[in-house]
């Protein structure tokens, strides 16, 4: 019992020096602010490398401000590397522009830090009044940086300890991420790490049960960057199963960890507007009518059950063989009309059982079979 309170005195005492040393460092952090400056405001390389420099300079400033240390020597080590690969050219990323790049950096940075007010110091010393700030892309992007679907698997072989102990040093993951986190425990160790949960964790999450992989194929989460870590010995089964599984991005043996890395989290193939850029018509603005012409056939958009009329009204004529014909000119704001309403569907469909859908899918196939609209393959 003595052993129990002294560990609670000591704890607590040490919550409270932590929680009086942030409350110092906060002030001066944002100060530091203040003191960048840059020859080229567009210039990331310099803004990169000067930040680095200025953290590095105030390191107990900072690991003081944060809750888990480790996440700023990160941010240093992602801002030296990249900073570097802009300075020398060397930034030979077949996926991405250099611009887009630049903009991944910045979003995992952002994302890698929890603390609200080192955010606020990093937005401030990497992007702030720089033409990417201003940009329609960053804007979105930027409130899509906790759009996340998060999964832990632990296999029967996981070190559960391990586990825990990633955890109880965690919290704040779980706090910050708004999107649900699931995590999947095989059964032969359900109750043993239902008993670690109750004993060393002092915040719940769903907890779900599986006896064999096929059980873990569900579906991704539509319009979100879908992370899934899983623990085991087996590293070669891990890699194989998240190929299976489809999804984003992947941890084996720890979560959210970018300590001594530098992967760029896929913001831009998941959130950017490519398919808005591609759904926007290149033809001339003359052959746009602002208003459908009588006797033309006229082609809407379908979504939400029925044929909708463009958001903004336009359309534009085709001529060929059959004749003239007009056609909706789909915008961006039609087109997330049509991604919220694919997203209600996805959510319906994946509420129903294996048997409806193919009840559903068996009178689909029968409809257009009887209109015509039917090929055998």
């Amino acid at each position: 019992m003595m052993d129990k309170r002294l560990k609670a005195i000591e704890e607590h005492y040490t919550n409270l020096e932590y929680e009086n040393n942030t409350v110092k460092a906060l002030p001066k952090i944002s100060t530091l602010t203040k003191e960048l400056k840059f020859m080229d405001i567009n210039n990331f390389s310099e803004r990169f490398l000067k930040t680095a420099s200025v953290i590095e300079e105030n390191l107990s400033l900072f690991k003081a401000a944060c809750e888990h240390t480790d996440t700023i020597t990160t941010i240093i080590k992602y801002l030296n590397y990249f900073g570097m690969k802009f300075k020398l050219g060397s930034m030979c990323d077949e996926e991405y522009k250099k611009g887009d790049v630049v903009l991944l950096v910045i979003l995992t940075v952002l994302r890698i830090c929890g603390e609200i007010e080192m955010l606020s110091f990093l937005e401030h010393a990497i992007i702030k009044n720089s033409a990417l700030e201003k940009s329609i892309r960053y804007e979105r992007l930027i409130h899509k940086i906790r759009s996340h679907t998060n999964e832990i698997i632990l296999l029967g072989d996981a070190d559960l300890y391990a586990v825990i102990g990633y955890l109880r040093n965690r919290k704040s993951i779980f706090d910050l991420i708004p999107s649900v986190n699931k995590v999947w425990v095989q059964e032969p160790i359900k109750e043993k790490f239902l008993w670690l949960v109750k004993e060393y964790v002092e915040y719940s999450f769903p907890i779900y049960t599986f006896r064999t992989k096929n059980e873990l194929f569900t579906a991704r989460t539509p319009n979100e960057i879908n992370i899934v870590s899983i623990w085991t010995e087996d590293i070669v089964f891990a890699k194989n199963l998240a190929m299976s599984l489809n999804r984003d991005v992947l941890f084996i043996n720890t979560y959210m960890d970018f300590y001594n890395g530098t992967v760029l989290l896929p913001y831009i193939k998941m959130f950017d507007e490519t398919l808005y850029k591609r759904c926007e018509p290149n033809f001339d603005d003359s052959i746009k009518q602002l208003s459908v012409q009588r006797g033309v056939p006229v082609y809407n958009l379908f979504y939400d059950g029925i044929w909708q009329p463009p958001v903004k009204g336009t359309y534009y004529t085709v001529k060929n063989i059959h004749g003239v014909s007009q056609w909706a000119n789909a915008t961006s704001g039609d087109v997330n009309k049509c991604i919220n309403s694919a997203e209600k569907g996805f959510k319906i469909w994946s509420s129903k059982s294996v048997a409806c859908r193919m009840q559903i899918l068996s009178k689909f196939a029968s409809t257009l079979k009887c209109r015509n609209l039917y090929w055998e393959i």
